[in-house]
């Protein structure tokens, strides 16, 4: 971080801001016609370019104890998309750590007395978005007027209530930011609906610290795509469904994808703060794929419309006594959003868990594409009469959309003749996960240790049922045959990037994930293999073809086998075979990979059949004897479903796991692979998702090899290519031994 000497004015770096005395100015932005700075000359800085306002807050923040002032204008070069993104990313961190922020208001008269509104409100600093960040997340903040009057503090009893509101903020949360976890993700978003930014995608920017994420920093995107970008990572990060109930203007296009275009949706959700400010709890999973946002949670199926239910209902007294729910509408496969004319709709149907794609947003021609299938069906179903039958279900009458119709014709099958479910049918299936819910899951942890042993007891044919309507689809895999020329290619391509994977491993960095977070689609999200993050002056400098630079890759810790924890030696194929991201992924890995054989209750001899165990009892030839069988029973089975509770969080729902499989141990081990060759392992499957594909065609261009191969073939081959890195992996770096 770079900053202004108080006593000399010269520039310094400072490596390690937590630990320096410094204070933060916090004004007004450049104007417009300034919205591009300069590029800062920092070996050749001259003192007599800093404008008065940085000097005497140098000369403020030396009485107050600070031996450097850090100023977004002077100290952050904007032209450096880098640098603005190391400024933005560490927004937060550097506000708590700075002894003080000195609030600058040049428009507030010296000559105004006390805490007059109206001369307040007209300041224009309460208007702009990073000095409304700076201001709530300051834990101590000294205010000056326009001649550097000192007025008040922050957290002046006089003055805090008038600051609440200007701002709208809450006088809990500009007394203490720390509280900003406890309030709705939409309440914090609706704050920033009046602000302004010097450029359009600072509106998200500034939100991202409020919010708690990161965000990559694309200038020229435009204000909505940051603000979509900005949703996405709250949804990465977040169990919060506030963030789904904007609402959008009465003049804007009535069909919508997931996400708001600006904060001025959230406004109507000021109103919320006076009763609740506390987040709306979503339990759901949210996974994003190039379909958009795949939701698997609570869905009603309410006549011609699909409503998503985002606020369960609140005990009366405190609220509403309805669930709260977005309205959507399916059109090919995905859903859309319709009747944004209010906030949300309540309804009181009973919701059932139900996995639906909802597109991230749509562009005009795309709306007027779809409002003109919309007519086209809502005429064929007038056609028909259905228009007429199907229109007195349509709750409040707010929109006229219609929903298409699922018949039994056109779907996709799997070789067992039962339909695939709908987004089956779209070219390339998402990966998805089986979920593992019981009637309700928001019971609490009394009820459900309560009803352990009937749960056990239960019969099999409700989870079969379950099973059987589960949303989890088997891949069907591509196999390369013995005699395909292909299989040649494997030793040169494993040389060729044998190397870089390596690089890879050790420069990555892998953290374990937040106890909370959703299991998302793919953990670690890479950048592609051939991008080069460099300064574009410097871009020059890389002319050699077959020079790579690989970006680092961040991510978090895979889940390990618990049989492979137990005897890594005897399952070390659930190492190299099975990719375990989620909670969800070790239950589906343990009942499908682990299934309890048929064995023998006397000698406990395991066999593949239970028609030979039974001869093998029946000719008793054999002796008793204590020896162990790996596996889980049906019994076991179950108890993974109904013991697994999404909001318990993965430590606990993984303890939950290894007590269900192995009931007698003591002890529960980290769920995570993250040492060793393990570690290594799930950097590289990591690393291979994103770009094994592109280095195979890659070498294969190199090498002159024609383009006559089918993408499965290859995909294939960069399957085997990638077992092959693993196999010598291991071969290098052991993995784990019993202990």
């Amino acid at each position: 971080m770079w900053a202004i000497c108080t006593t000399t004015l010269s520039l310094h770096d400072i490596p390690n801001p937590s630990i320096a005395s410094f204070a933060i100015l916090s004004r007004e932005g450049r104007p417009a016609s300034s919205r591009s700075p300069p590029t800062i000359d920092r070996r050749h800085w001259d003192t007599s370019l800093i404008p008065t306002a940085v000097i005497t807050a140098c000369q403020i923040a030396a009485g107050l104890g600070a031996k450097y002032l850090w100023d977004r204008w002077l100290c952050v070069d904007q032209s450096s998309s880098a640098e603005a993104a190391l400024s933005i990313n560490e927004w937060r961190q550097r506000l708590g750590s700075a002894l003080v922020t000195i609030v600058y208001l040049c428009d507030l008269s010296a000559q105004s007395s006390g805490y007059n509104e109206n001369d307040w409100e007209r300041c224009g600093y309460w208007k702009e978005a990073a000095t409304t960040t700076d201001f709530i997340l300051s834990k101590r903040a000294e205010i000056y007027d326009n001649q550097w009057n000192h007025r008040c503090s922050k957290t002046c009893a006089e003055f805090i209530p008038l600051a609440s509101n200007i701002t709208g903020i809450p006088i809990s949360v500009l007394r203490d930011p720390t509280t900003l976890a406890n309030v709705a993700v939409g309440i914090r978003i609706a704050w920033y609906a009046t602000k302004f930014s010097a450029r359009p995608e600072d509106w998200a920017y500034s939100l991202a610290p409020i919010l708690g994420v990161e965000m990559q920093i694309i200038y020229g995107e435009g204000e909505t795509k940051a603000f979509c970008r900005l949703q996405e990572q709250v949804l990465h990060d977040s169990r919060d469904s506030s963030i789904f109930a904007w609402r959008a203007s009465s003049s804007g296009p009535e069909i919508r994808g997931i996400f708001a275009h600006s904060p001025a949706e959230f406004a109507h959700l000021l109103a919320y703060q006076n009763i609740n400010l506390t987040p709306w709890r979503f339990d759901s999973k949210v996974r994003f794929t190039n379909n958009g946002a795949e939701i698997r949670g609570p869905v009603i199926n309410q006549g011609l419309f699909t409503f998503l239910e985002i606020r369960k209902p609140t005990p009366a007294g405190t609220g509403s006594e309805l669930p709260i729910a977005i309205q959507l509408r399916e059109l090919d496969g995905v859903y859309i959003r319709v009747g944004l004319t209010s906030a949300h709709t309540r309804i009181a149907t009973p919701p059932r868990r139900q996995t639906i794609d909802i597109i991230r947003d749509v562009d005009p021609i795309t709306v007027d594409r779809m409002r003109t299938d919309i007519e086209k069906f809502d005429q064929f179903l007038s056609t028909r009469g259905a228009g007429r039958r199907l229109s007195n279900q349509e709750p409040g009458g707010e929109s006229s959309m219609t929903i298409r119709s699922k018949g039994p014709t056109g779907l996709k099958r799997r070789r067992s003749g039962r339909p695939l479910p709908p987004y089956a049918s779209r070219r390339s299936l998402p990966r998805v996960y089986q979920g593992y819910y019981s009637s309700d899951s928001s019971e609490s942890e009394s009820s459900d240790s309560s009803t352990e042993s009937d749960s056990d007891s239960d019969d099999s044919s409700e989870n079969d049922q379950r099973r059987a309507s589960s949303d989890y689809e088997p891949e069907e895999e591509y196999i390369l045959e013995e005699g395909n020329k292909l299989h040649c290619l494997r030793p040169d391509i494993l040389d060729s990037v044998f190397d870089n994977v390596q690089i890879c491993v050790t420069t990555a960095e892998y953290k374990a994930p937040p106890d909370d977070r959703l299991p998302p689609l793919k953990r670690a999200r890479t950048t592609k293999w051939n991008s080069l993050h460099e300064d574009a002056s410097s871009s020059g400098a890389f002319e050699d073809p077959n020079m790579v630079i690989i970006p680092r890759q961040r991510g978090y810790f895979h889940f390990s086998c618990p049989y492979y924890l137990r005897k890594p030696e005897k399952y070390r194929a659930c190492l190299l075979g099975h990719d375990l991201q989620s909670i969800e992924d070790v239950i589906h890995h343990l009942q499908e990979d682990h299934t309890e054989p048929p064995y023998c209750p006397i000698c406990r001899q395991p066999f593949e059949r239970a028609l030979v165990r039974d001869n093998h009892v029946r000719a008793r030839v054999c002796q008793v004897s204590q020896g162990e069988v790996d596996g889980v029973n049906e019994r076991q089975k179950r108890r993974l479903e109904k013991k697994d509770r999404i909001q318990l969080g993965e430590t606990r729902r993984w303890a939950r796991i290894w007590n269900t499989v192995f009931p007698d141990s003591n002890d529960v081990p980290q769920p995570y692979m993250s040492s060793g060759a393990e570690r290594d392992i799930s950097i590289i499957r990591d690393f291979w998702d994103t770009n094994g594909l592109d280095l195979v065609s890659e070498y294969m261009g190199k090498q002159g090899i024609p383009d006559q191969h089918e993408p499965e073939e290859i995909a294939a081959l960069s399957k085997l290519v990638l077992q092959d890195i693993l196999d010598r992996v291991l071969r290098d770096r052991p993995a784990r031994s019993e202990t």
